[in-house]
């Protein structure tokens, strides 16, 4: 019987601030199965010796540990479990602002607010960011490496879906918590803001 889960990967920056990201996934496998087809597909999505993701973080910015949680029917978290997969970046080069995202933006088959979900992965190196956008040799190699993991889930017949929290008001209303199976994850070579990552941080007066 299918199975909704969580599936996520931590981790921190130079600061030692956290950073996280995640896909909601529909599948046959338990828990440990799925724990052990998303580490091996996030390993490969950051450490591929082409397409790599690490490569364009810097070396104190670091993915920790992968987790998947299984779901009820009001996509709460019931039982989680995790995995260490410690992979630092690659590059020297100073990190961009923290609140700097890399955007993959989710797509379904439908149009709407709906069939629409989104992807936050960490704040890059600045080298591959020139007028305010990602060069295109990483936009092709970021989309490479989630092509790549939406493979790792989507082999078994397992899929990667979105959600609406509430019920839609326009009609025809969408009840809360209608999963909508994503067919096309895009890369965008903009730059997204994700300020609750710094959000925590203390100013400092001097």
């Amino acid at each position: 019987m299918a199975q909704d889960y969580y599936c996520q990967i931590h981790g921190t920056f130079f600061d030692g601030s956290a950073w996280s990201t995640g896909l909601h996934v529909t599948s046959n496998q338990n828990q440990g199965a799925l724990l052990t087809t998303w580490l091996n597909g996030v390993q490969n999505m950051w450490d591929n010796a082409t397409y790599g993701l690490n490569q364009y973080y810097p070396v104190l910015t670091s993915v920790e540990e992968v987790t998947v949680a299984t779901l009820n029917a009001t996509m709460h978290e019931t039982a989680k479990v995790l995995a260490p997969a410690v992979i630092p970046g690659l590059s020297t080069a100073d990190t961009l602002p923290l609140l700097n995202s890399t955007l993959i933006s989710l797509r379904t088959n439908g149009v709407g607010r709906t069939q629409r979900g989104r992807m936050y992965l960490p704040a890059m190196a600045e080298t591959f960011v020139n007028n305010d956008v990602l060069i295109p040799a990483a936009v092709t190699n970021v989309k490479a490496a989630v092509a790549s993991l939406f493979g790792a889930i989507t082999a078994d017949g397992s899929s990667v879906f979105i959600f609406n929290r509430k019920d839609t008001k326009n009609p025809p209303m969408i009840p809360a918590y209608t999963k909508s199976t994503i067919s096309l994850p895009l890369v965008s070579n903009k730059p997204a803001r994700q300020s609750r990552r710094t959000r925590r941080k203390p100013a400092v007066y001097a």
